[in-house]
């Protein structure tokens, strides 16, 4: 449905103004004039998407305002461009567009060169990143559903676009554009989801070192038996053994999200490791100990690999940064486990898999997850590994 007197209004929403200029202000713990901020006009604030990364605050005070603006911590573009007095009070209409992404969500009133730190306004700003992770969390008939609601919704706003259009009052010109932004984030949502389900139907890993096949040697594959640490961990292989020399290059087997990067291990975190009177979860804390330094990365069918036993993690690489499948991420070590002191250099790599029952997915809730073909007999395990990898 097109709507092209919408577009009367865009500059509203594209205006080319100057950098704002905020550190420089005077602070001042209390707004004069019960000042607040009470409204921003796009709900879903996305800073790094060209769509969604502006909004129009709007300010209320008992008294007019010289030069009123908004204070962040991010770069922004911004100008006022409406003032009204509604019922006695002054409403500043303020466009506002955040430069590039940024993670801080508060914004406040600025007014010429007094910031008020008792107006703090929360922006909800979400993260492509962590949406993308968050709604793969979840069963592809609940994606199914959610895509219906959005199909729903999005012909109910193009419908009150199509009413609001040849309104010409202020209140009626806000409401397209906020309504516009809703149209703007059903649209990202519904590309987003889609993707996720047409990515679950069609990826292959490869190996996550180059010139490297998956293993089928029977004691380096998952389900493989660990019993000299029967009383400390499940006892059981979790994961694939990929030998290689020290420092071989090792490399994303499919495009991922990181989700956890650990760096940090040192050899007294072995004495953190439980012995006694210990839980499935003790076990599995266990295991993350015998892990060294490791990257999760959730893959996209949404299940999570964790890379173990590293060395020379890049420092270019942060957790929910987007990285391409052959990406290099990090070398080759040994697993300097104090219970066998192993000379070969090899990496071991788990993959766990999302039930897509949508929990807190914190760290303990991963390790919960089975990992792939977990106690599957030898023989499936190796004819699934071959249909799932390609070289």
């Amino acid at each position: 449905m097109k709507i092209p007197k919408i577009f009367i209004y865009s500059l509203l929403l594209t205006l080319g103004v100057f950098p704002s200029l905020m550190n420089s202000a005077d602070i001042y713990v209390n707004a004069r004039w019960n000042g607040k901020i009470i409204k921003s006009l796009n709900r879903n604030i996305i800073t790094s998407n060209l769509d969604l990364n502006s909004t129009i605050f709007v300010i209320q005070s008992k008294e007019k305002y010289v030069n009123p603006s908004i204070y962040s911590s991010c770069s922004n573009n911004q100008k006022l461009v409406n003032t009204e007095i509604v019922s006695g009070k002054y409403l500043y209409f303020i466009y506002f567009r955040f430069l590039n992404s940024c993670t801080d969500s508060s914004v406040y009133i600025k007014n010429w060169d007094e910031f008020y730190t008792n107006t703090e306004f929360k922006i909800n700003q979400l993260s492509y990143e962590k949406l993308f992770v968050d709604f793969s969390d979840f069963s592809d008939s609940w994606i199914d559903k959610e895509l219906s609601i959005i199909d729903i919704e999005t012909l109910k706003l193009e419908g009150e676009l199509g009413d609001l259009q040849n309104k010409t009052d202020t209140k009626s010109k806000f409401e397209i554009i906020q309504n516009l932004y809703n149209k703007r984030y059903a649209d990202f949502k519904n590309i987003l989801l889609s993707n996720i389900q047409s990515s679950r139907k069609t990826l292959k890993y490869i190996s996550p070192v180059n010139w490297k096949v998956i293993p089928t040697r029977k004691g380096i594959v998952p389900n493989a038996a660990r019993p000299y640490r029967a009383k400390y961990t499940d006892w059981i292989h979790h994961w694939w053994d990929i030998f290689a020399s020290h420092y071989t290059p090792v490399r994303a087997l499919a495009d991922w999200v990181i989700i956890r990067i650990k760096n940090s291990f040192s050899w007294s975190d072995f004495d953190k490791i439980l012995w006694k009177d210990i839980s499935s979860d003790d076990r599995m804390t266990n295991l993350d100990i015998y892990r060294w330094n490791q990257i999760w990365l959730k893959t996209a069918d949404w299940n999570v690999t964790f890379y173990s036993h590293l060395e020379n993690i890049p420092t270019n690489i942060a957790e929910w940064q987007f990285i391409k499948a052959k990406t290099f991420l990090w070398q080759v070590w040994r697993s300097w486990v104090p219970d066998k002191e192993y000379s070969d250099f090899h990496l071991h790599f788990e993959i766990q898999v999302n039930p897509h029952t949508k929990t807190n997915n914190d760290n303990m809730d991963i390790m919960r997850w089975d990992y792939f073909w977990e106690w599957k007999n030898y023989d499936t395990l190796i004819l699934e590994q071959t249909k799932l990898f390609s070289y």
